[in-house]
């Protein structure tokens, strides 16, 4: 029967595409943190003056701990930011 039509593959989804997208999500997900704690990396020793402070007067010294352990974290989780990122636009060495 020529009549017969095929089932299109359009509304099928293609096997593995479910673990692709996954996949980039993951990706995407993760250089999220890693941007996140590359800047919190930079931006997190300006809390120092006001932790310092609370620490000195001995109100919060566990403040000063924790944003100590948090600038640690945000280290090390975002230490391979600045080795991503792509040459310049000139592709040229500069001098």
């Amino acid at each position: 029967m020529s009549g017969s039509t095929q089932p299109s593959t359009d509304r099928f989804p293609v096997p593995g595409s479910a673990g692709t997208m996954a996949e980039s999500a993951a990706s995407r997900l993760g250089e999220t943190v890693r941007v996140l704690a590359f800047w919190g990396a930079i931006l997190l020793p300006l809390a120092y003056v006001l932790a310092l402070h609370e620490s000195v007067a001995g109100q919060r010294v566990d403040l000063f701990l924790l944003l100590l352990a948090l600038h640690v974290a945000c280290i090390l989780i975002g230490h391979g930011r600045a080795h991503n990122r792509s040459p310049p636009l000139g592709g040229g060495e500069s001098r």
